[in-house]
């Protein structure tokens, strides 16, 4: 879990994201490419968990990949734990459990799960339904049913205006010959490599990452039974887990679904996105290091973050013990500073510098600096301030 603390104005967070890496342009608020700082090589495809807080509940918007790296799907699981309830998507009727009974039986998969486990095969992933644990007493269905599904599907008139939209995003998008010809040669190229899975994992995560918006609006466009409707239904059961009592609250749903979420979640149920933690559902290396273990981390390894069009430079602090507190006979020492060791079990990246104000600008919108420079250190701002920029 991402944490952003300000102290001595320093940010910090866990480690929950990758070594030395920096997002590329092909990325959106629940899903981005991201690489090696000085390489082109994509290094690994990661999916969004957002946070979003009244101060009382926190609900947190997982966006979902349905075919990725086993690994991705066990990190989930654990993830899952820590919640009350986790509302995911699945068109079914109330009460249909997923496991590998089901996933046995061939009947009931339907024509789009088919064709996710034939990719899943072809870039040596592995099946969301086939890994998740939803059978966990934490998971809700939040999901219409398959004929409320249809019914709305064929009042909308989905089928017709995602065929309209994807005529107009054609046209509108449509490159020349030689790009084309570009295209089917990189596609080839990944198909005749060493490591075909692994090209095409690169060539489709690129892909995916830059179509991600245009996809949403074929699909969903001002309104869809697909998105809307399906939305609609999870916020009625989000309600419901409120009601409750719940306090921890996960929505594990599509990346396409998100933005429409967290409009609803800003506008009508008036929380507010806190944090943002990346976590890798494919990983793009050759060595499969995308996934570093932490104890492999050097004390001091650099990652950067580009976030907005401002760098945020790390270094990754370990897991150990420090004493804390001042020596009893230090001049003008307080009472309070009684020296104590302290052990931290978990490392974490710690911001290189003070929090500068281009990045409290770029989470703000303003800078009350004295000194202007984006640089510099922010300063003139109290405690109070400090919050609300957490």
């Amino acid at each position: 879990m991402n944490r952003l603390i300000i102290g001595c104005l320093v940010l910090f967070f866990p480690a929950a994201a990758s070594a030395a890496v920096v997002p590329t342009e092909n990325c959106s608020d629940f899903f981005r490419i991201v690489q090696k700082e000085g390489k082109r090589t994509p290094h690994s495809l990661e999916t969004a968990i957002v946070r979003f807080t009244d101060e009382d509940i926190e609900v947190d918007l997982v966006a979902a990949v349905h075919i990725g790296d086993k690994e991705y799907y066990e990190e989930l699981n654990e993830l899952f734990r820590n919640y009350e309830s986790v509302l995911y998507e699945l068109v079914a009727e109330e009460g249909t459990v997923i496991d590998k009974k089901t996933m046995e039986d061939k009947k009931r998969i339907t024509a789009l799960s088919s064709f996710q486990l034939g990719m899943s095969e072809a870039l040596a992933l592995d099946f969301q339904l086939a890994h998740v644990d939803y059978t966990a007493k934490n998971f809700v269905h939040a999901d219409l049913s398959p004929d409320e599904f249809a019914k709305r599907f064929a009042e909308r008139g989905d089928l017709l205006q995602m065929i309209y939209r994807a005529l107009v995003l054609g046209i509108s998008k449509s490159t020349d010959g030689d790009e084309e010809i570009k295209k089917q040669g990189r596609m080839l190229g990944a198909f005749l490599s060493s490591n075909p899975a692994l090209a095409l994992k690169r060539l489709l995560a690129r892909e995916m990452a830059a179509q991600m918006d245009d996809s949403t609006w074929i699909i969903g466009g001002d309104g869809s039974a697909i998105i809307t409707d399906r939305n609609e239904a999870a916020l009625k059961v989000l309600r419901k887990q409120m009601d409750k009592g719940d306090k921890s609250i996960a929505i594990f749903y599509g990346g396409a679904h998100l933005p429409e979420f967290a409009k609803s979640l800003k506008e009508d149920f008036r929380m507010t996105p806190i944090q943002t933690t990346w976590i890798t559902a494919w990983d793009l290396t050759s060595d499969r290091s995308a996934r570093k273990a932490e104890g492999e981390r050097k004390p001091g390894e650099r990652m950067v973050l580009t976030i907005k069009g401002v760098r945020y430079a790390f270094r990754w602090c370990p897991a150990g013990t420090f004493t804390m507190g001042s020596p009893s006979d230090e001049f003008e020492r307080w009472e309070t500073e009684t020296q104590h060791h302290v052990t931290l079990t978990r490392g974490f990246w710690m911001l290189e510098t003070e929090v500068t104000q281009e990045m409290w600008k770029g989470v703000t919108g303003s800078n009350p600096s004295h000194f202007k420079g984006g640089k510099l250190p922010v300063e003139d701002i109290s405690w109070d301030d400090c919050q609300k920029f957490v």
